[in-house]
């Protein structure tokens, strides 16, 4: 075969499925620079890089404290960041019409 694979078994590196039956997404290997300007939160130590890395830190701090300040207009439910408050609504609430201010989104 010469991948080293035995017989009746396939490569599964490049087309990983998750639990939710999505193709498995690789995290992108991070430059020298990117580690060097990287932000870490300081309750998990998971690490944020790129341009958008202090946006996106503080944006991830919210799962720790259990914040949840984006209100449903429509229900009780509150979510965590707005993206899953349009996300939400978009779902449980498809009759509706929502405007961008009510989820602060302008996909809503």
């Amino acid at each position: 075969m010469g991948l080293g694979l035995m017989e009746g078994h396939t490569s599964t590196s490049n087309n990983r499925i998750n639990d939710r039956g999505k193709p498995h997404r690789r995290k992108p290997v991070l430059s020298e620079a990117d580690l060097s300007s990287a932000l870490n939160c300081p309750a998990c130590g998971k690490v944020f890089a790129g341009t958008k890395r202090r946006y996106h830190l503080e944006r991830h701090l919210i799962t720790h404290t259990g914040e949840r300040p984006f209100p449903c207009p429509h229900c009780p439910y509150r979510a965590n960041v707005r993206e899953n408050l349009a996300r939400h609504v978009r779902h449980r609430h498809p009759d509706t019409v929502v405007t961008p201010e009510e989820t602060g989104t302008l996909d809503a």
